[in-house]
């Protein structure tokens, strides 16, 4: 059971050496995150587990050929023994399971609370990986200890007053607003990032991050085709039709709008965000840096007539988030620093002993 420890230390980011491109990837990625609850919404009056089928069925066709690729160019590089081990096997199906649960919480709550609320709930994900590993005695800077307690503080009040929302005024259109139980949803759904984004960055160290996500990706499919016909109608299911087909997504309406944005924009640039990042940062920082996300998918949902304008606290609360979110990534660099300097002054000393001892 140690492959599934939770220590940040256990698998460092392959490529964490070039920060400058892994920041680069970040931003895109993190665009693309954005618009992942916005243009879920644009499915109006189809389930969320439909939603995610769709989604899943266009990005295994997507990411297959850019997996090939990947396996090809990298195959010495990669140990097939530890890839094809039941360990690896383990690792895939609690990842995919995590992924599954988080976003069909996360969806849901985009359906009765505002995008910006339940994007911030949704990516508390670094935050519990951080209050773990403190509970776990591991080392901890403690800038990213009180980068965490603000934020918390951020999202409680957020979650307990219901800050700047006035119940009797919808703030979705669609009419179904329940900020609170939105919000439970979101908040519900961290954990579950947390753990997936840990159990990735296991998958991370062993292959390509786009075949990690391919695996992902059908994993979640098949085992989603498998539980719907007992849940769900089956009469429309093989079908085109918009509302309840297994290719809705091709229907005339929603053709153009499944295969570019929900696809590449929201899915592969999206989704693939919480894995290719991990190339370049450890889990909880790259949980973290994804609470920027519900600053622009609240822009994004007010652009696409889904959400109303938030008032001035929601504005303090982005706020407190940023100024957190600085903490625990300052706090991150300060200790990966010392370690590296401890590292070369015990690499020195060794080499100091060798030469006396020549």
């Amino acid at each position: 059971m140690r492959s599934f420890e939770v220590s940040f230390a256990e698998e460092k980011p392959k490529k964490s050496k070039n920060m400058v491109v892994g920041s680069i990837i970040a931003i895109v990625c993190l665009l693309g995150t954005s618009s992942i609850l916005p243009l879920a919404d644009g499915y109006q009056g189809v389930s969320s587990v439909l939603r995610l089928i769709w989604r899943w069925q266009m990005l295994v066709a997507y990411c297959l050929p850019f997996s090939i690729y990947f396996w090809y160019s990298q195959r010495d590089q990669i140990d097939i023994d530890k890839v094809l081990c039941k360990e690896t096997g383990v690792q895939f199906f609690t990842a995919a399971m995590l992924w599954m649960t988080a976003s069909n919480l996360l969806l849901l709550s985009s359906d009765y609370t505002i995008v910006g609320r339940a994007a911030l709930f949704g990516n508390l994900g670094g935050v519990f990986l951080v209050g773990l590993s403190l509970c776990r005695a591991q080392i901890v800077h403690g800038l990213e200890i009180w980068g965490s307690v603000v934020v918390v503080l951020v999202a409680v009040g957020m979650l307990l007053g219901v800050m700047d929302v006035d119940e009797s005024t919808p703030s979705k259109n669609n009419g179904q607003t329940n900020i609170l139980y939105g919000d439970i949803l979101a908040l519900s759904s961290a954990p579950f990032y947390g753990f997936y984004i840990l159990v990735s960055s296991k998958l991370v160290a062993k292959l390509p991050s786009m075949i990690v996500l391919n695996i992902n990706f059908l994993i979640q499919l098949i085992v989603i085709l498998i539980i719907y016909p007992f849940f769900f109608n089956m009469d429309k299911f093989c079908s085109f039709d918009p509302h309840t087909g297994l290719l809705g997504w091709a229907a005339d309406k929603y053709l153009f709008y499944s295969l570019f944005f929900v696809a590449i924009f929201a899915g592969i640039f999206g989704i693939g965000g919480y894995v290719f990042t991990l190339d370049y940062f450890a889990p909880h920082v790259v949980g973290t840096i994804f609470l920027l996300e519900p600053v622009l998918g609240q822009v994004l949902g007010i652009l696409l007539g889904q959400d109303n304008m938030p008032g001035l606290m929601t504005y303090v609360g982005a706020i407190g988030i940023l100024a957190g979110l600085g903490m625990i990534m300052r706090g991150d660099f300060l200790k990966r620093k010392k370690e590296e300097i401890e590292k070369g002054k015990r690499g020195k000393k060794e080499d100091e002993e060798r030469m006396l001892g020549g």
